[in-house]
């Protein structure tokens, strides 16, 4: 087998029949290759929608049930379900472009890839608030990072993929271990991180990691993500992931409570800027800045997190 596709759902059974369809014109020729569906404890029509789906399709589709609920838990079962040479993880609201499939074989055959992430725009049709600022499209799951190869160095610590486009060999998993469940979303609750985890987590074993513009998913994101709500549990969110990642800065970083000294000045800033365009009355601009205060504010939450926590077990 050489491929396997893993999709992970959690009650979007209208969205993940778009999905499953959109393979139908992303069939690789002379590839084999399997779909798996990892159903997270679903209570909508996610079972009927994928049965369907196998009926009519007569690709190679399985429907997997997953009862631990948290999406790293789902992509995990997918792992040991999975019998194909590279593991391809997709998410329940993307439709995939024609030479999806294709693309992705193409860069670990080419680029000797141990993981590869793809591109993902936002489906054209999208309907957004008037206030929308498309600085917040990746907050909602855009990622692009142009049309070029970009090869990942081992201390870079820039995104190479997100979760809704990301795939590995079997090996990646075989020498380095499954997906963190203490990381990841879980119903309702929007943690994040297990995806960039496992990308860095190659990175820093030097392990060719690599970012693949023709690899291209198009999301389809639910119209309650556009949100301002959404949006500061989103970016407070990305703020404590942000804390989580630079652990692995260097030591020599200057640091107070645990905290790089530039990130305090970051927050002041943040705060000026919000409170400056709230007073001269652009509120577009004062939403963004508060965005960003709100991602400064959930990077020190987890810093002060992670002091009382060594604090306890010292």
């Amino acid at each position: 087998m050489d491929l396997s596709v893993i999709v992970c759902t959690y009650n979007r059974s209208a969205s993940l029949g778009r999905t499953l369809s959109s393979f139908l014109q992303s069939t690789p020729d002379g590839l084999s290759w399997e779909l798996l569906v990892i159903d997270n404890d679903s209570t909508d029509e996610t079972k009927q929608v994928v049965e369907s789906f196998i009926t009519a399709s007569k690709l190679d589709v399985r429907y997997i049930f997953e009862g631990k609920r948290g999406l790293s838990e789902a992509r995990n079962r997918g792992l040991r379900e999975a019998r194909g040479e590279i593991i391809i993880f997709t998410d329940d609201d993307v439709i995939v472009s024609p030479t999806y499939l294709p693309h992705v074989k193409k860069a670990f055959d080419e680029l000797d890839a141990m993981c590869v992430g793809g591109k993902v725009l936002l489906e054209d049709n999208l309907t957004k608030p008037t206030w929308w600022d498309e600085r917040c499209d990746g907050a909602v799951g855009k990622f692009d990072r142009g049309d070029s190869v970009i090869v990942a160095g081992r201390t870079d610590h820039a995104l190479m993929g997100i979760g809704a486009n990301m795939s590995f060999r079997r090996s990646a998993f075989e020498k380095y271990g499954l997906f963190r469940t203490d990381l990841g979303r879980n119903g309702a609750d929007l943690s994040m991180g297990e995806d960039a985890e496992m990308f860095q987590r190659l990175k820093k074993r030097g392990e060719r990691v690599i970012y693949c513009p023709g690899a291209l998913v198009y999301h389809c994101p639910a119209p309650q993500r556009f949100s301002k709500p959404y949006l500061r549990r989103v970016y407070y969110r990305l703020g404590e992931w942000g804390f989580m990642r630079d652990l692995d800065l260097p030591e020599r970083t200057p640091r107070i409570f645990g905290v790089p000294r530039w990130k305090y000045r970051l927050l002041l800033q943040n705060l000026w800027n919000t409170l400056f365009n709230v007073v001269i009355g652009n509120r577009k601009e004062a939403f963004w800045q508060e965005l960003n205060l709100r991602l400064s504010l959930g990077y020190l939450a987890a810093a002060r997190r992670k002091r009382n926590t060594d604090a306890a077990g010292s």
